[in-house]
């Protein structure tokens, strides 16, 4: 990209944006065969890969997301549990366990 009109600034905002773009079916397709194809070739770099992977997902078109696992609902949360009386102490349980 050349250095006109918008000078400088241009040239990175156009970098930010493309980086930040969906990807197409098409390039999401292309991208995951080549990362099988390095994943296969290069085992000593698979963190990396996976760190690649990572980063490109939220770019993905969305039914080549992995499916999100939402967070429980509060009425699915464990229930707290009561003490079985005031003079409960943590140490007697801790006494009659040795």
């Amino acid at each position: 990209m050349r250095h006109e009109a918008g000078g400088a600034g241009s040239a990175s905002w156009a970098l930010a944006a493309e980086r930040a773009r969906p990807y197409t079916e098409q390039e999401a397709a292309a991208f995951f065969r080549l990362h099988h194809g390095l994943w296969r070739a290069l085992p000593r770099h698979r963190d990396e890969l996976a760190e690649m992977l990572a980063l490109a997902r939220p770019l993905m078109p969305p039914g080549m997301q992995p499916t999100r696992i939402d967070r429980p609902h509060p009425s699915l949360w464990s229930l707290p549990v009561t003490l079985q009386g005031a003079a409960y102490e943590a140490s007697n349980s801790f006494r009659r366990a040795a």
